[in-house]
């Protein structure tokens, strides 16, 4: 088997996009400064990651736990019956989300970025 001219430009742009997705990969998250929770499409509140805190929030099946200790926040119980959302354990960046589908429970954690925006989307 031979490798073609067609061969080697190919090998040759899957490489450059290797190495150009690089900066990406080991891109540094900035660690959140705030958690949102919203129940039911609604907004329950906004809360410091700085402050060790339990919040407890009423969803459609109950009530569901939200821990935020040493700079991150996390779903500490919920009345799901799989308990996917418990299991995603904790998260602390910019931009990270946690949720109890079938609770309709979400839990967002936002920072400062350029000109107060969580997220840019193109």
């Amino acid at each position: 088997m031979t490798i073609t001219k067609g061969d080697k430009i190919l090998i040759a742009i899957v490489l450059a996009v290797n190495l150009l997705s690089i900066p990406f990969i080991f891109a540094v998250q900035k660690e959140g400064v705030d958690v949102i929770v919203e129940a039911d499409n609604k907004l329950i509140g906004k809360y410091s990651l700085k402050k060790n805190q339990l919040i407890s929030t009423l969803g459609p099946l109950g009530i569901t736990d939200i821990e935020i200790k040493d700079g991150q926040v996390r779903i500490a119980q919920s009345p799901c019956l799989h308990k996917v959302c418990i299991k995603m354990g904790w998260i602390k960046h910019s931009g990270k989300i946690a949720a109890c589908v079938p609770n309709k429970v979400v839990i967002r954690v936002s920072g400062e970025n350029l000109n107060g925006m969580d997220a840019v989307v193109g």
